[in-house]
Formats: C-alpha cells, sequence, structure tokens
C-alpha cells in the first residue's frame, strides 16, 4: 500500500521544484492539478504557478508545469515521466523529459527524482531528491546554436501527522546560467480540506545573500 498512498501526499505537498509525484506516479486515470501563489506582498515581488499530472498507468505520467521558471521568467511545459518498477531494489527512481518555451524561448526540460517512503508508528513519511535542467535553445549572430541551461534541485522531507495533515521541509537550490547560485529553505503546513481538496500554507527564507523571506499560499485538487 506504500506506493499507493504516497502519491497522495505528494499531492498535497507540492509546490515548488518539479513538483510531480517523481518516483511514485499515479495510477491510470488519476492525478493532481495545483495552483500555487509565492512571495513578498511588502517587497512587491510575487509568481503564480499551475501545475497538471495525470496517470496513463504502467508508471507513465504526463503533465502541464506553467508559471515561472528557475530564473523568473514565465514558461510553459509539457512533459512526460516514467518511474522504475517497485519491486526493483533500492530506492525509488523516476525520469520526466519536458519540452516548451520560457520567455519566450524554446526549451527542453530532463529531469531525475529519488525518494524514499517510510511508515513508523503512527507516522507516514517520505525523503526525496528532484532535479532538473532547463536547457535553452537559441542561435547567436552567426546564426550558430547556443545552448544555455539552468539547474535547479529540490531536497524534501515530508511527514504525515494523521486526518491528512502534513508537514514539508525543502531545501531548494539551483542557478541560472550565468547568475550566482541560489539556496532557500521553506516550510509548509498542508491541510484537507473535502473532495480531494487540500490547502497549503507555508513560509521560506532565501539563504543566499539578502535573505529575502515571504509567503506561501497553494491549493490542490486530485481526481
Amino acid at each position: 500500500m506504500r506506493h499507493r498512498l504516497v502519491p497522495a501526499l505528494l499531492a498535497a505537498a507540492v509546490g515548488a521544484g518539479p513538483a510531480s509525484a517523481g518516483p511514485w506516479p499515479y495510477a491510470a486515470g488519476e492525478g493532481f492539478a495545483s495552483a500555487v501563489w509565492r512571495g513578498t506582498p511588502a517587497a512587491g515581488t510575487e509568481y503564480s504557478a499551475l501545475y497538471l499530472e495525470y496517470g496513463l498507468g504502467r508508471r507513465w505520467s504526463v503533465g502541464v508545469d506553467a508559471g515561472r521558471a528557475i530564473g523568473g521568467a514565465a514558461k510553459t511545459i509539457a512533459f512526460v515521466g516514467r518511474a522504475r518498477p517497485e519491486e526493483a531494489a533500492g530506492p525509488r527512481v523516476g525520469w520526466q523529459l519536458g519540452a516548451g518555451r520560457i520567455d519566450g524561448q524554446s526549451v527542453v526540460r530532463p529531469g531525475l527524482s529519488i525518494g524514499h517512503a517510510f511508515e513508523q508508528g503512527a507516522y507516514t513519511g517520505w525523503v526525496a531528491a528532484d532535479g532538473l535542467a532547463e536547457i535553452g535553445v537559441t542561435s547567436d549572430a552567426l546564426g550558430r546554436v547556443v545552448l544555455e541551461t539552468d539547474v535547479k534541485l529540490d531536497v524534501t522531507l515530508g511527514l504525515s501527522h494523521g486526518g491528512g495533515r502534513k508537514t514539508v521541509l525543502q531545501l531548494q537550490a539551483g542557478q541560472e546560467e550565468g547568475d550566482s547560485p541560489f539556496r532557500r529553505l521553506e516550510l509548509r503546513r498542508v491541510q484537507p480540506l473535502h473532495g480531494g481538496t487540500s490547502l497549503m500554507l507555508g513560509a521560506y527564507g532565501d539563504l543566499s545573500d539578502g535573505g529575502a523571506q515571504g509567503l506561501v499560499l497553494g491549493v490542490w485538487q486530485r481526481f
């Protein structure tokens, strides 16, 4: 039952990064949609994101990720993913390959997820690492192909407290090509509502220079 439980935990806890079920795919006909807002109103910095993932069966999934990319530009990415068989030894592993546009530029987005679910007494949870690269394809003044790559890694610890309530701690790190790396710590609390809907409230703090802080709000619908 653990492999069926973890996607439900993840659906209620995503909101940053690849935001997918990663190595725990949804069953055929199941999935979730989410809308997340993150920002610092007082400083006038904010962004929102929309995400949809749908299980096709045989460990395959498809989806759409829209909102902001690693560097902050507008993005729309369609993707397909697959997970390693559950009976395989070692941690759960899944891959994802997406394509779309970021800030008007064509991109491909490969990703890899590694995770482990655990149960200890009344607690159920998971640890996971989700990495991706946004590879932009453009050309220089001479018409030669130029690749620009931004990278991101999210490391997540999630705990379920019963009744569908969850706490998620996530370290987000990445780098946009030509810029300095960034590191951010985010803590989120998830509260189920009804009919497969969950509400999330959290806060984040920038661990890089500047130390910006802000709030995270989100809503999800499982189907």
